[in-house]
């Protein structure tokens, strides 16, 4: 069984090299390979951005990322994002930043 390694490394500018900043600083980078079996690889998609999306699909399902996070990650709006786990049968975790992020929006809008 042959493995393939996908290699997120700090850089924006391109979907297939994908900065990883810590959801507490969005400054700091990180860089990381993770190596997979070639079936997993091609079961989850063609290329790197569609792994990460699934990666982020899943971390988001279970708590570790917030939708807010997940879609900054994938150069989203939250909108999109959202679309993505309504396309994949996923329910929507309203977390409390989430929450706040609606509330300052609603406020901004209503001061226009």
């Amino acid at each position: 069984m042959q493995n393939r390694a996908l290699l997120f490394r700090p850089n924006r500018a391109t979907h297939t090299n994908m900065a990883l900043p810590s959801q507490n600083d969005s400054r700091s980078e990180a860089s990381m390979t993770i190596t997979i079996p070639d079936s997993l690889a091609e079961a989850l998609g063609e290329n790197e951005r569609e792994v990460l999306v699934e990666i982020l699909v899943g971390l988001y399902e279970i708590g570790t990322v917030s939708l807010a996070y997940a879609a900054d990650l994938l150069e989203l709006d939250r909108i999109h994002f959202q679309g993505i786990l309504k396309a994949r049968g996923r329910p929507l975790n309203f977390a409390k930043e989430d929450l706040e992020q609606d509330i300052r929006t609603a406020d901004w809008l209503c001061s226009r």
